[in-house]
């Protein structure tokens, strides 16, 4: 377990990779108090003035402590919450779509939950948990889903046979990977990945991170992997963006940041994360 660290890096992108997702001057704000009359009079900024930009087959990378704005930029992006500023996907503004506009778009943009326990019902069995996007989007047959099912659990390294079976009959690990196949059958262009691996043992989230990578490459499909972990976010992205009250402090890719963080947020980050480990630029430069 101590030896299980995450290791090695994505496939490079090409420069003329499809851009796959925009966001200009994103703002969140929730109200905090308002007025005998409903207007509100405080609000909390959560997010403010974000931008950022994600290609096909690249994996961007969002840090920051608890609090810093992470999920909240990712809800925003699926509408699970109201914004403003530019949210663009694949040329299309769905900031200015309703949802029932944005409906028919929300298959290609698919998320993977932090936690694997709560995040697939236990009344429901594996085959139809994983099915139940294909139903929504009224895509294929029953004979068809059965076989898109079957498709996506070899696709994430579990026996088919599974799809009978129900989620307390599998570890946290083979959860994870069943949340991954409900993503992968609708066979999105973007996912988020919001904090995937940070309920796994370590020796199960480099597992999880090889899966990732093969995927990504396979099917060129874009993520934004949301996490505090930076050890796992090294391993698996291109481009870090590192937030704090909301505001992003730094970007750079992926290296580049971890061997010359500028912003000294960036590197108290990278210091408390890696002081103990043996094979960082951080750690082999602090003096204990």
């Amino acid at each position: 377990l101590i030896e299980a660290e995450p290791h090695g890096m994505p496939q490079p992108v090409s420069k003329n990779a499809e851009l796959i997702l925009n966001s200009e001057n994103l703002l969140i704000e929730f109200p905090i108090k308002k007025n005998f009359f409903g207007k509100v009079t405080n609000s909390f900024t959560a997010v403010d003035n974000v931008s950022f930009s994600v290609r096909a087959g690249e994996t961007l990378g969002i840090v920051g402590e608890s609090g810093s704005g992470k999920t909240t930029a990712g809800m925003a992006i699926l509408k699970l919450l109201s914004s403003k500023g530019v949210i663009a996907f694949d040329g299309k503004r769905i900031d200015q779509m309703n949802q029932k506009q944005f409906r028919p778009i929300r298959r290609e943009i698919q998320i993977v939950f932090q936690d694997p326990f709560g995040s697939l019902s236990p009344r429901m069995s594996i085959g139809q948990i994983i099915s139940e996007g294909l139903e929504i989007h009224k895509i294929g047959d029953a004979v068809e889903r059965e076989q898109m099912i079957i498709d996506a659990l070899r696709e994430v390294e579990l026996d088919p046979d599974y799809r009978h079976r129900y989620p307390h009959e599998f570890s946290g690990g083979q959860r994870q990977r069943i949340a991954i196949a409900r993503a992968l059958i609708l066979k999105p262009q973007l996912i988020i990945l919001d904090e995937p691996t940070s309920a796994l043992d370590r020796s199960i989230q480099v597992q999880v991170i090889d899966l990732l990578r093969r995927i990504q490459q396979k099917h060129n499909i874009a993520f934004i992997f949301i996490s505090h972990d930076l050890a796992v976010v090294r391993a698996l992205s291109h481009r870090v963006l590192v937030l704090k009250h909301g505001k992003i402090v730094e970007e750079n890719e992926c290296e580049a940041l971890f061997s010359s963080p500028k912003h000294p947020y960036t590197k108290e980050l990278l210091e408390a994360a890696f002081f103990y480990g043996q094979n960082s630029v951080i750690a082999q430069h602090t003096e204990v």
